[in-house]
């Protein structure tokens, strides 16, 4: 799985052929295309995945936890189910840190965080599909995208800093 053109195929779903137009990226798509520099998908590193190891996915039985709803498996980078799960479970600093070790992923921090905004993007994309797609829960939708995008946007502003 590529998160690139995932991003790509969520916005053409949603009706955007602009990535950078105001209703769908918008003022963050400038800041993806200076990531996309740094966080290169390249097929040669590709590892079985999740894809989408949300917390909702996992259960706890104790001894071990276990992930549900594989239906979206692929081959991905070795970041993407540790960069997306940290994003989706808001995972602190200190958090991450224990993430990273334990996970067996040699990465610096700076890269693991560049992978999280890669996540962040593509969240923010099939959030922006769903918006454009559902009918009952327009509100909720609307609300995610609004709160994907700042997220974004504030970690884009950090890392250019």
């Amino acid at each position: 799985m590529n998160p690139w053109e995932k991003i790509a195929g969520y916005l053409d779903q949603a009706g955007y052929s602009d990535p950078g137009h105001d209703d769908a990226l918008g003022a963050v798509w400038p800041g993806l295309v200076d990531l996309r520099a740094n966080a290169e998908f390249e097929a040669a590193d590709l590892v079985p995945s999740h894809i989408d190891p949300v917390p909702e996915n996992l259960l706890d039985l104790g001894d071990r936890v276990v992930m549900l709803d594989w239906e979206y498996s692929a081959l991905s980078h070795p970041l993407w189910d540790l960069a997306y799960f940290a994003t989706e479970a808001g995972l602190s600093r200190d958090e991450r840190a224990i993430l990273l070790a334990t996970s067996g992923v040699a990465c610096e921090r700076r890269r693991f965080g560049l992978w999280m905004m890669l996540a962040m993007a593509v969240s923010l994309a099939w959030c922006l599909l769903r918006l454009t797609h559902e009918t009952d829960d327009k509100v909720l939708w609307t609300k995610e995208v609004a709160r994907r995008r700042h997220l974004l946007a504030r970690s884009l502003s950090e890392v250019s800093d």
